[in-house]
């Protein structure tokens, strides 16, 4: 078993081209060190979510497995938010309702 460097992590991290953004600022060097022994072991996690593009959850997984030159498992995560003003829901119900009448 490989064990990883703190200088290995940064390299990959300012080198590496990436195909999700980051979604948070700051990851744990000894959660990086864990995950990357338990892949190692054959142990599997859990998708990683992303939403247009960018990491919502899992990064420090998404990290282990580009360092590994493994494929992460993704899923996109939920519906993107919208925040609407009164006049826009409005308009949106608006055009619910004559996608209904349509039908």
């Amino acid at each position: 078993m490989i064990e990883i460097t703190y200088e290995e992590v940064e390299k990959l991290l300012l080198e590496a081209t990436f195909d999700h953004q980051p979604g948070q600022i700051e990851i744990s060097f000894p959660i990086i060190q864990r995950i990357h022994r338990r892949l190692q072991q054959g142990n599997s996690f859990s998708a990683i979510k992303t939403r247009s593009g960018r990491i919502v959850d899992g990064h420090h997984r998404y990290i282990c497995h580009k360092l590994l030159q493994i494929k992460p498992e993704t899923t996109v995560s939920g519906a993107i938010p919208i925040k609407l003003n009164l006049f826009g829901a409005k308009l949106v119900l608006q055009m619910m309702i004559m996608m209904m009448k349509t039908l």
